[in-house]
């Protein structure tokens, strides 16, 4: 008994230190995702939104036109809203990077942002009067063109993944003639992906991430066309890849495509933090336009 009861004291306390290890982790992993730039960044945007509905509504209470208070009232909430959308979207980004899902819905949170931004400017411009009511306009829309003229996109992720699912399915294939059409339509989606690449690595002013993305784009074509030839050739010489040649030039094409996948979520969250600052700027601007001018609003 005496045995019996040490054990399970012991293994209660192993049980206890692995709950707290997987709690220590959690809160690292917590600690990890709200350290990252592009969470500050999105806490710092969360607080220029905040700032610029609160100002908007002291605006509002200086207007005599109900119709005209009760939409910047409006508008201004749903900068609110829109702000803290963006700011559990990221956190979910932050969490995982791979998740296609979160990386549309940071897309579609920071489109809604975009719209709000410009809803509530649009709302508080239109209560000024006077010379300079033109200028605050002008400051507002080219405030928001700034923000938003180089839009992220999951768009490069998303087929990069889809290449790899279909590139996972080549292992069920049996017949030569079914190998060759598989990574014939498989090879297809990677010069689609190599093009995209290679336009996204014109856009970008990073020098190293142009190389990269460059150099992604060639090794990735040049591994899709060893494939596909591979292939053909066993289908012309009616041979099972018994060398398992076919097989090997896949997996090659397998790697290539994970480190592409990982240097694209590499720079997904960098352009997305620059984007984001971007977005805090601009909004920062607006409201030093409105401070400046705050006598022609009634």
């Amino acid at each position: 008994n005496s045995n019996s009861n040490s054990n399970s004291n012991s293994n209660s306390n192993s049980n206890n230190n692995a709950n707290s290890n997987n709690n220590a982790n959690k809160s690292i992993n917590s600690d990890t995702i709200e350290s990252s730039e592009l969470m500050i960044a999105a806490r710092e945007q969360v607080s220029a939104a905040t700032q610029m509905a609160d100002q908007a509504l002291t605006v509002a209470n200086r207007i005599r036109d109900p119709t005209r208070k009760q939409a910047i009232v409006k508008a201004a909430d749903g900068l609110r809203v829109a702000a803290t959308g963006v700011l559990t979207a990221t956190r979910d980004v932050c969490a995982d990077p791979t998740n296609i899902v979160s990386q549309q819905n940071l897309d579609v949170a920071q489109q809604t942002l975009d719209s709000s931004f410009s809803n509530l400017a649009q709302a508080v411009n239109a209560s000024a009067t006077g010379a300079q009511k033109s200028k605050i306009v002008a400051s507002s829309t080219e405030a928001l063109k700034s923000a938003t003229e180089d839009s992220i996109s999951s768009n490069l992720m998303s087929l990069a993944m889809d290449t790899l699912k279909q590139l996972a399915e080549f292992s069920k294939i049996t017949s030569s003639q079914n190998a060759f059409d598989h990574v014939s339509k498989v090879a297809i989606q990677v010069n689609n992906l190599a093009a995209m690449l290679r336009k996204r690595a014109q856009e970008t002013t990073d020098p190293v991430y142009r190389e990269r993305l460059i150099n992604a784009a060639k090794v990735l074509r040049d591994r899709a066309t060893q494939a596909k030839i591979l292939s053909a050739v066993k289908v012309a010489s009616e041979q099972k890849d018994d060398s398992r040649q076919v097989e090997s030039a896949a997996n090659g094409l397998t790697i290539c495509l994970q480190d592409t996948l990982s240097l694209l979520q590499e720079i997904n969250i960098k352009d997305r933090t620059r984007q984001t600052t971007k977005r805090t700027a601009a909004i920062k601007r607006v409201m030093t336009v409105w401070m400046e001018n705050s006598a022609v609003f009634s």
